[in-house]
């Protein structure tokens, strides 16, 4: 018990600072929307993805290599710590330079070449903060990130807010970015010192090669689901322009924020997922996965159901008519959420178990990304995009789930869906029979009745209660 305790609180150092942080991040994504207007939204959002597709290349599968490997020899913490800020420096180099190549060479990239070259800066420091976050997680200490995150994300709204009030352009909101970047990595460097223990870059050839050789099919995997989660907006801005990235982004936005959940949930749960699959610990694994899985499905369904029904009330209260056209998008991407959640915990596992299927199988993924978005886009432009993002992410998810309960360990999961699903259905009762109530009366009553007949159906009960107290009860 003592384990699953750590687990719920590292979970609840993690979750507490997310959920400072999505209240505050949607409040101003909300303002930085109506401030900017769609084309400019839309310029922002395709240079932060133009700069993401390529920083994939900073993490290359350390992230998880380190910390699997500092989780099980922690003396060595400094050891993989100075390595780690070596390798990521050159891979920043790397991957910097190719970024500046790609924006000049990439045809119909002119407006939002000098927002790419103000994030620039933020790969290095996003690096750096990345290596001591390994470490964090290796010690289980992820109150340190916590801390960290609430820390850069104050800073970055208290400074945009300040770029509004001040009517600053939207080169200023992009330096924002950069400026929280340098905070967060110095912050973390900081803690690191104070701490454990003083930093001394030591690096060391051999060391370095046997973690890079490690990581080599996990960074694979990772070039290629970053590249799915961002090639689309490419696609999009090719053939329909910056102001239908604008209009998706308005929605992705909204949905965005709560990925936190299952990222989250994997990272407390890697370190001991490590450790109990090494010693052949099944059954305990068998039991996270289960009850975990379950209450994430219990949580995100009804909320799919209810975004998608009210996606055009949400969209007109939150963003004003400009972004009506963004109505059927959120309708759609709730369900990316519930496809995204167990893909999460699935390529944790597989990244302990089988690094090889994990690189394969996002590699398919993103050639059916490609392929649904080359076939839909041009034809529903945003709403095929959401479109594609479903489904190329249940494609992701199914093989996932099938390696990992065919090749490791079995448990069971459909019930859990499906009574979630049962349930959700009075959700859809409410929002028709009394549509024309206001949004949080029916967000209110709508969890209300789901949750009666969720308790009704058994889809909740009292082993699920138990599971939850043995979290938070110290044995």
């Amino acid at each position: 018990m003592a384990r699953k305790h750590l687990i719920m609180k590292n979970m609840s150092f993690l979750v507490g600072a997310q959920i400072f942080n999505i209240v505050g991040r949607l409040l101003f994504s909300i303002l930085l929307a109506r401030y900017l207007g769609v084309a400019d939204l839309g310029k922002i959002f395709f240079a932060l993805s133009f700069v993401e597709l390529f920083n994939i290349i900073t993490d290359f599968g350390l992230g998880v290599i380190v910390t699997r490997e500092a989780a099980a020899a922690r003396e060595q913490g400094p050891k993989y710590l100075s390595n780690t800020i070596v390798i990521k420096l050159i891979l920043s180099l790397i991957s910097a330079l190719l970024i500046i190549l790609a924006v000049n060479l990439i045809p119909r990239t002119n407006h939002i070449r000098p927002l790419v070259y103000i994030l620039l800066p933020a790969i290095f420091f996003n690096s750096g903060y990345a290596a001591f976050s390994y470490i964090f997680r290796a010690y289980e200490d992820m109150k340190q990130e916590s801390m960290i995150s609430l820390f850069t994300n104050f800073l970055y709204i208290t400074f945009g807010l300040a770029a509004i009030y001040f009517k600053l352009n939207v080169f200023s909101i992009a330096l924002i970015t950069t400026v929280c970047a340098f905070c967060g990595f110095s912050a973390a460097a900081l803690i690191y010192s104070t701490k454990y223990q003083s930093i001394e870059l030591k690096f060391e050839w051999g060391f370095a090669l046997k973690l890079i050789k490690m990581a080599f099919p996990v960074g694979i995997g990772a070039i290629f689901f970053m590249a799915c989660s961002k090639i689309d907006v490419m696609i999009l801005s090719y053939f329909k322009g910056v102001k239908a990235v604008g209009l998706y982004a308005a929605a992705y936005k909204l949905m965005s924020i709560f990925l936190f959940a299952p990222y989250v949930l994997a990272t407390s749960m890697f370190p001991a997922m490590s450790q109990w699959h090494k010693e052949e610990k099944l059954e305990s694994l068998r039991s996270l996965l289960e009850k975990s899985l379950k209450m994430m499905m219990i949580i995100i369904i009804p909320f799919a159901v209810f975004i998608s029904l009210k996606s055009s009330v949400i969209i007109s209260i939150i963003y004003g008519n400009q972004f009506l056209e963004s109505v059927p998008v959120l309708a759609i991407l709730p369900w990316y959420l519930v496809a995204v959640f167990p893909a999460f915990i699935f390529t944790h596992i597989l990244c302990i178990a089988d690094t090889k299927k994990y690189a394969f199988f996002n590699l398919i993924t993103l050639i059916v990304s490609i392929i649904l978005n080359l076939s839909l886009i041009p034809v529903l432009s945003i709403t095929g995009m959401a479109i594609s993002a479903v489904g190329s992410v249940l494609v992701l998810t199914f093989l996932c789930y099938r390696e990992v309960y065919t090749g490791l360990v079995h448990f069971a999961i459909a019930k859990s869906v499906l009574l979630s699903g049962l349930a959700s259905l009075g959700i859809v009762g409410v929002v028709f029979v009394f549509g024309k109530l206001k949004l949080l009366p029916s967000a209110i009553s709508s969890a209300v009745i789901y949750c009666i007949i969720l308790y009704c159906i058994k889809g909740i009960d009292k082993q699920d209660f138990l599971f939850i107290s043995s979290f938070i009860r110290r044995k």
